[in-house]
């Protein structure tokens, strides 16, 4: 097992394109780090570049605090898993799990036995007489994996592995995998642009975009107190509500104006905002903090506006209202699957304003929110609209 570093890592292919601006990460020895953004953001080039796939434009690599800039792969002691397998389809499951053995030059009675004991960790006994051809996805999968295994490397980097899998298979592989994971406790580095695989897989997540690092903290973190606008539309499934307005007022006594009204906000929120030199901001909530029907009626800490129904969609144990407020301004809200809503109702939707956040204008504007900003707070159960 190792730790990783990247210190000021850059990488700027031939034709000007910066695929990884300055990055400074560490990966702590046996921890499990996602590397999570849209595509093209950097993050596969991030793990190319530390296998040793790609050349460094500038910065250094660090695997135990040694720099391996200049070393070969094969010297690096790192294992990957690819998106597509990469398995040897003329060979049984048997064969491709022994084969970097073999080209170590090891014994054959000592592949024998990794062999067996990783065919058992991955319950792939029944299986090593197979070829490639006569397995599924779920099943290729794990030999890609026995294949990483079986050279006990210092850290494992996965590039998307699980991509290529069905939605029950790749919850099932997420499982295997965070077991694998407890049991071996060797450093992994996984790469993926599906949040549900970073927030469920990751010990820690580190968040790109534009070749830029923008978030690295634990998923929870990442979730409740994220660090720009970026990461909180990017995490979170839909996405965060964004309305643009300005603050007016003084001191402590500050409101929120805009299309939804006038938002007197509380004293935490007050308090950070009030020494912001910009007048104009974003205000962001998470459609599960959304309830459509006002909050405890009297508190100074709510917001309650009408809203009409676009469309629902249906989740089973959630639903999903898209909704259009006032001058053209869109929402979603998470609500109960039984109240009986249909497209074109006029409903009353309602939010505590201290689970609000507040960002700079722009697309990764900074979060100007207190550190507390995302509190449990207790609603009035939904209600359908008489």
């Amino acid at each position: 097992m190792a730790s990783v570093t990247f210190q000021r890592v850059c990488k700027v292919f031939s034709d000007g394109t910066t695929a990884v601006s300055e990055l400074d990460l560490h990966v702590e020895d046996g921890r499990f780090v996602v590397l999570l953004g849209p595509s093209g953001c950097g993050k596969t080039t991030t793990l190319r570049l530390l296998a040793g796939l790609e050349d460094l434009t500038s910065g250094n690599i660090l695997l135990d605090g040694s720099v391996v800039n200049d070393l070969e792969p094969k010297d690096r002691d790192l294992a990957m898993v690819f998106q597509n397998y990469a398995l040897y389809p003329h060979m049984t499951v048997e064969k491709n799990l022994g084969f970097s053995l073999k080209l170590r030059g090891v014994k054959r009675a000592e592949i024998r036995r990794a062999v067996s004991d990783v065919a058992a960790l991955l319950g792939l006994d029944d299986l090593l007489r197979r070829r490639p051809r006569a397995l599924s996805g779920g099943q290729c999968q794990r030999v890609a994996l026995g294949r990483a295994i079986i050279r006990k490397p210092c850290a494992f980097l996965f590039d998307e592995p699980l991509s290529n899998l069905d939605a029950k298979l790749r919850m099932d592989m997420r499982a295997e995998l965070r077991a694998l994971h407890k049991r071996l406790r060797t450093t992994s580095i996984y790469v993926t642009h599906d949040q549900a695989e970073a927030m469920t897989l990751g010990e820690q997540v580190a968040v790109m975009c534009d070749g830029h690092l923008q978030q690295y903290a634990e998923p929870l973190e990442v979730y409740d107190r994220p660090a720009n606008r970026f990461v909180a539309g990017f995490v979170g499934t839909p996405t965060m509500n964004f309305v643009d307005g300005d603050l007016t007022g003084r001191g402590l006594s500050l409101t929120f104006e805009c299309p939804l009204g006038r938002l007197p906000l509380p004293a935490g929120h007050a308090a950070r905002l009030a020494t912001h030199p910009e007048r104009r901001v974003t205000l962001g909530i998470r459609p599960e903090s959304l309830v459509l029907c006002p909050p405890a009626a009297g508190s100074h800490d709510t917001a309650a506006f009408p809203a009409t129904v676009r469309m629902i969609e249906p989740l089973g144990d959630r639903c999903y209202m898209h909704l259009d407020a006032e001058q053209d301004v869109s929402l979603v809200a998470a609500a109960d699957p039984h109240q009986q809503f249909v497209v074109g109702d006029v409903v009353p939707l309602g939010f505590d304003i201290r689970a609000a956040h507040f960002f700079e204008t722009g697309p990764v504007g900074r979060n100007l929110s207190p550190a507390h900003a995302n509190p449990l707070i207790n609603y009035l159960p939904p209600r359908p609209i008489p």
